[in-house]
């Protein structure tokens, strides 16, 4: 088990991933944010999982013009930048307590 200052040092790390994943892959991000305000739009719940799988099911590339992926450990981090980002899809959004939740934003 990760002491305190670790599991600190860890969530700051998959939250600078998450930041670093959005600006290289802002295609695929935003057309996170589309899905998840339709989503909301539409009183349905959804997850930053699903939305993971809706991107990977489309051909975006990153600025550098290679193929974007999403890595599923960034997952709980791009999920509270979305509801940073946009807080009217908070609601919609099913989500568990992950170490990001600890970090002061």
């Amino acid at each position: 088990m990760l002491a305190s200052s670790e599991r600190a040092h860890e969530a700051a790390r998959l939250m600078e991933s998450a930041k670093e994943w959005t600006r290289e892959n802002p295609d695929a991000w935003a057309y996170m944010i589309g899905l998840a305000e339709r989503e909301a739009a539409a009183q349905r719940k959804f997850s930053m999982q699903w939305l993971i799988e809706q991107v990977r099911k489309i051909d975006y590339v990153d600025v550098r013009g290679r193929k974007s992926g999403v890595n599923h450990n960034i997952a709980a981090a791009l999920a509270r930048l979305l509801e940073r980002e946009r807080p009217n899809v908070s609601n919609w959004l099913t989500r568990r307590h992950a170490s990001v939740d600890e970090l002061a934003m």
